[in-house]
């Protein structure tokens, strides 16, 4: 029987043990995937054409759709039918996109059905319809059916930027799923810092529609961490602080890192948005300028920049596509670049090189933008430069060697600092591409939350946020005590253990090979012994001078200009805090080299919890026993750095028994404060000059023994002896414990540090303190303890009267601004009604037939005498504001005499001169008036937002555009047109005529030369003054409506008692307060009702049926001015 066949393999195939999913970097300009491969790597991986880099756009010609670059080309010929820079659109409402800048795709739309929705409007071929079946039977009859088209059919198709979205991502997924070939399981995308949470939804909804798990929505930062901590990263510190600069296409985003032990801690971050200034954008911009230049001198047809005709848009599309294909090869060979475009304008072909050190000119301002935004973010953290110990790139422009140089340069990095230009991660498809960071992170992360069981939501939700964790401020370490002391005066060899920055709860287990023991050669343990400091890390710069050069041949040393200094930054330690001291013993290994020495290597464990205890053990490895572990615990010492006691405390509640955790806090009345400038910050009401003087604990001993030799009962009544200073660093807030005088013992140590000029210093000795208390300097002799308290005294008094002198004239200047403002405010309100009667006065024309008539000759030079009487007033108070002033200068005044005999033309004269003196005031006063308002309004915009500014700006512009100019650019933008201002005051606002003149027919401009109407000003000034007295809504029109409700009837709910409901509002004491100056009341209803039946005149108080004809007009005086009716 012949044996039985053994089948060769099976048709089932191969199971693998690769994640299904993929990781998707998603930008508004390109886009890349990564997956695992069949080494177990995540890698970026290349389309169908071989492109890692996938551009975001989709074009429609007819019946095809073209994703990804095979949509660019049609930028040139088809752009109104290829969308682009759609990711940016997600979550965003019509009215929310800015409609100002020029798209080169398809223009964003209303959708026009579903409102406030941006849309996509395309013009797409349908396919020919199937033609009819046919039939067997033969009829003769003819068919009622229409002939089916055999051609496409034109059609509109509007895409909403989530449809086109999902479009997009189903292409990408296929792309993975085909290199894979199984289907996909899950995906991680990408997705940008600026991303509010209504976009992620919607980018979540985008993914989920095109077939996909979203495991989760990776921000950029994090992504980029995933990859520059998995092995496949060159190996390098394992606590290192990290950079990582994001250039997109139109924006900056910035991330600082603390890598510690494989968990990232994020320092400070920034995102820049501006498409002119930063990313790959500009460059192609600067490229395309470039060009044009030598496409106009080679061809002598000018291609302009901006492009102005849709010949001249379409050569600049075709050179955008062809500069990113030259910006590559920049990036990738150090040789010339060509570029190469058939038909670029007018028929005419160009072709040309660039170097890379040519473009690196041409991208210098890039480089300056992206620089001055790191140095920004290092300053705001705050970070020295040197302490940066890695650079990751992220994006296209971050492939470009230049911008590598032009930071390690500018910004200040040590040379130390790991790039991927440095480590050699820099390439195609490898670790350290800038243009599959991102993609390789997120296939990182989706390997990890793949396996997690959709059963336990809680573990999927543990990834969505950021944890928030605390971490430590300064770094912990240990030194092993030297006879030579170490370097940098640590007092021995020292190793850093905890990092500043590392989230708690840490625990770092490290070796100390071959530590020397102490004891001698008979003592049977030997003992080793180390100490646990905080420390303070800093940089230290030194400038050197470089070395004089010897001249060559043949140049003159005059010549040779001077070098300046070379800055040389280098790291230094400096112990801060004394955390405590851990000694043990072990048996050790005798050391072969040297006799009577022992040795032991020793495994030491540092564990610091979260709420700040601090543990250490240490075991002997190489011994013959281990020792105990030893436990130095800090959780009371760092509890009570964490939370002090309360400020200001109470006596009261120390003897009630009280806790620090029971008594109130001032900051739980501040919760929902937001710290924004000064104005907003809580600020110390201690003036500094209270603060006590700093000494040494080697003055206090010495002025103890002084004071001990003293005879106390000669001066048993004074007690003016310092024994134990408040100043101390230990009591900087006042608990100090040595007694002083009851009357005098808080003078002894009133001095003022910034008066002597010693703050500082002062400072720099306390860290000496702190450092090591054998490098303390003396004081110098203190003054005679009578002297000092004369001396603390007389300054105090001075002091206290210099501010109260200071704070009298403040309240006395704003007081008198509030009586000139007044002031005015009454004179113009008398002015409006000359005013309004003088435009009632005979023209030019008409005035000479009464000067015939005694009567109307006497009125007139009467008038005329008042008039010029009153401009005589009005120019002596305004010489006498302006002559405040010191800087200005008046003009001389010609006085004028008044002739009542004279004629028309003489009186015409003296009002010309008149308006001439008023002229030169305003000249001479203008420059300084600009600098005020420039002055205030700078501060107002400085202090508060834009948004609401646009009330008090409505009088100028009613735009918002206009919000955020200063005053003087309103001002000045609203002088402009002086004849359209001329001509506002010179058209009638009401039905009065002049004397002597007869109505016109309707419909005619009732414009007159001679008139001033300035109403729009006054209603303005008046609606200003009686919103400021009154509730805000007290304008005329809501004046009638309130005089209307009130004969209205009202229902009175008589069930419930009105005096049921208590309010009260409780405030928090003041810090920043003006000098209380007289403000004056709020004015009630009967006082409004009396205002607007004086400005108003008596037609409107028939109409509301409140009139009394026979009333005089009285003079009512309310809040600091007065109103006449």
């Amino acid at each position: 029987m012949a044996p039985s066949a053994t089948p060769n393999g099976d048709a089932q195939a191969a199971t693998s043990n690769l994640p299904p999913v993929v990781g998707i970097n998603f930008g508004n300009t390109y886009a890349s995937v990564a997956v695992y491969t069949k080494e177990g790597i995540a890698e970026c991986i290349a389309n169908e054409n071989g492109e890692r880099q996938i551009a975001c756009a989709i074009a429609f010609h007819g019946e095809e759709i073209y994703i990804g670059n095979q949509a660019l080309p049609q930028l040139v010929k088809n752009s109104q039918n290829t969308i682009a820079g759609f990711r940016n659109l997600l979550g965003k409402k019509f009215s929310e996109i800015d409609q100002s800048q020029k798209s080169e795709s398809a223009p964003v739309i209303q959708h026009p059905t579903e409102p406030d929705t941006p849309a996509y409007k395309v013009d797409v071929l349908q396919p020919a319809p199937s033609p009819l079946p046919t039939s067997a039977a033969n009829t003769p009859a003819a068919s009622n059916a229409a002939t089916p088209r055999s051609e496409p059919v034109p059609s509109t198709r509007i895409l909403t930027p989530e449809e086109v979205t999902t479009m997009f991502l189903a292409y990408l997924l296929k792309v993975a799923s085909d290199f894979l070939g199984k289907p996909l399981q899950g995906a991680v995308i990408t997705s940008p810092p600026s991303f509010t949470p209504a976009q992620k939804d919607a980018l979540k909804k985008a993914a989920e529609s095109a077939d996909v798990r979203v495991l989760q929505l990776l921000d950029e930062s994090s992504a980029a961490l995933c990859t520059t901590t998995c092995p496949q990263w060159p190996a390098g510190a394992e606590d290192r602080t990290q950079l990582v600069v994001d250039v997109g296409a139109s924006s900056l985003s910035l991330s600082v890192i603390a890598l510690r032990s494989g968990l990232g801690y994020i320092l400070g971050s920034k995102t820049v948005v501006d498409g002119t200034k930063l990313g790959g954008s500009a460059l192609s911009a600067a490229l395309v300028k470039h060009f044009s230049k030598e496409f106009t001198k080679k061809t002598k047809t000018e291609l302009p920049q901006p492009p102005s005709s849709k010949e001249d848009i379409r050569a600049t599309s075709k050179l955008l596509l062809a500069i990113e294909y030259t910006k590559r090869t920049l990036s990738a060979s150090s040789t010339p670049a060509s570029i190469s475009v058939e038909s670029l304008h007018s028929g005419l072909d160009f072709t040309a090189t660039i170097a890379r050190m040519r473009f690196d000119l041409l991208a210098a301002p890039v480089y300056n933008a992206i620089s001055s935004e790191i140095k920004s973010l290092l300053e705001t953290i705050p970070l020295d430069p040197h302490d940066i110990d890695e650079i990751a790139y992220v994006g296209g422009t971050g492939c470009l060697p230049g911008l590598d140089s032009h930071l390690l340069s500018s910004v200040g990095f040590s040379e130390d600092v790991q790039t991927p230009f440095s480590n050699g991660t820099m390439g195609s498809g490898a670790i350290g591409d800038p243009t599959g960071v991102l993609s390789i992170g997120c296939a990182i992360q989706a390997s990890l939350l793949f396996g997690l069981s959709e059963d336990v939501p809680e573990l999927a939700q543990a990834f969505e946020g950021a944890a928030q964790v605390k971490t430590t401020t300064r770094t912990i370490g240990i030194v092993f005590p030297t006879a030579e002391g170490g370097l940098d005066g640590m007092g021995g060899f020292y190793i850093p253990v905890l990092h500043k920055h590392t989230p708690l709860p840490a625990r770092r287990i490290f070796q100390v090979e071959e530590l020397a023991l102490a004891g001698g050669e008979g003592d049977k343990a030997k003992k080793f012994a180390f100490e646990v400091w905080e420390v303070e890390e800093g940089v230290k710069v030194d400038k050197i001078m470089p070395p004089k050069r010897d001249p060559e041949d043949g140049e003159d040393e005059d010549e040779d200009e001077e070098d300046e200094p070379e800055e040389v930054k280098t790291k230094t330690v400096s112990k801060t805090n004394f955390l405590g001291a851990v000694q043990g013993e072990t048996k050790g290994v005798k050391d072969k080299s040297k006799k009577g020495a022992f040795s032991a290597s020793l495994q030491i464990e540092l564990v610091l919890a979260v709420d700040g205890a601090l543990s250490v053990s240490v075991s002997d490895s190489k011994g013959e026993k281990s020792i105990m572990s030893v436990r130095l615990s800090l959780a009371e010492q760092i509890a009570q750095l964490q939370e002090p006691a309360p400020v200001d405390l109470d006596p009261e509640d120390v003897q009630a028994g009280l806790d620090a955790q029971d008594i109130l806090v001032d900051d739980n009345a501040r919760e929902h404060y937001v710290d924004v400038g000064n104005l907003r910050r809580l600020q110390s009401v201690a003036d500094p000059k209270y603060a006590g003087v700093k000494i040494s604990r080697d003055q206090l001993k010495e002025r103890e023994l002084d004071s001990a030799g003293e005879d106390f009962s000669d001066d048993q009544d004074s007690f003016h002896t310092l024994e134990s200073p408040v100043g101390h660093e230990d009591e900087s807030n006042g608990d100090g414990d040595g007694p002083v005088g009851e009357e005098d013992g808080d003078e002894d140590i009133e001095e003022d540090e910034d008066e002597d000029g010693t703050g500082g210093d002062q400072e720099d000795d306390e860290d000496a303190m702190n450092e090591d208390p054998s490098n303390l300097k003396p004081l110098p002799t203190p003054p005679a303890p009578q002297d000092t308290v004369n001396t603390s005294e007389g300054a105090l008094s001075s002091t206290l009267q210099k501010t109260r002198a200071e704070d009298r004239k403040k309240g006395q200047a704003v007081t008198q601004q509030i009586a000139i403002w007044d002031a005015l405010l009454d004179a113009r309100i008398r002015l409006q009604k000359s005013a309004t009667c003088a435009n009632r006065l005979p023209s030019s024309a008409n005035i000479k037939r009464y000067e015939e008539i005694p009567e109307c000759r006497s009125a007139l030079n009467k008038m005329l005498d008042e008039a010029f009487a009153l401009s005589d007033d009005l120019f002596s108070l305004q010489e006498k504001l302006v002559s405040a002033n010191e800087v200005v200068s008046l003009p001389a005044r010609k006085r004028r005499k008044l002739d009542l005999e004279g004629t028309l033309d003489e009186y015409s004269t003296l009002l010309n001169d008149a308006a001439a003196h008023a002229a030169n005031i305003e000249h001479a006063i203008h420059p300084h008036t600009v600098q005020t308002l420039s002055k205030w309004s700078s501060k107002i915009q400085a202090v508060a937002p834009a948004a609401l500014m646009a009330s008090s700006r409505t009088a100028f512009s009613s735009r918002n555009s206009q919000n955020l100019k200063s005053a003087v650019q309103l001002i000045d933008e609203t002088l402009l047109d002086h004849r359209k201002l001329v001509a506002r005051t010179q058209a009638r606002r009401n039905n009065t005529l002049r004397i002597g003149e007869v109505a016109g027919l309707d419909g005619e401009e009732d414009v007159d030369i001679e008139c001033f109407d300035d109403n729009d000003f006054y209603q303005q000034l008046l609606k200003d003054i009686i919103d400021s007295r009154g509730s805000g809504d007290s304008g005329a029109d809501h004046w009638q409506v309130v005089q209307k409700q009130k004969k209205a009837k009202k229902t009175v709910d008589t069930k419930a008692s009105k005096g049921r409901k208590l309010r009260y509002e409780a405030h928090e004491k003041l810090q920043h307060f003006m000098v209380p100056v007289p403000v004056p009341g709020m004015w009630h209803d009967e006082q409004i009702d009396e205002l607007f039946s004086s400005l108003m005149g008596r037609g409107l108080e028939n109409a509301l049926g409140n009139i009394n004809l026979d009333a005089p007009a009285a003079e009512i005086l309310q809040g600091g001015f007065k109103v006449f009716g």
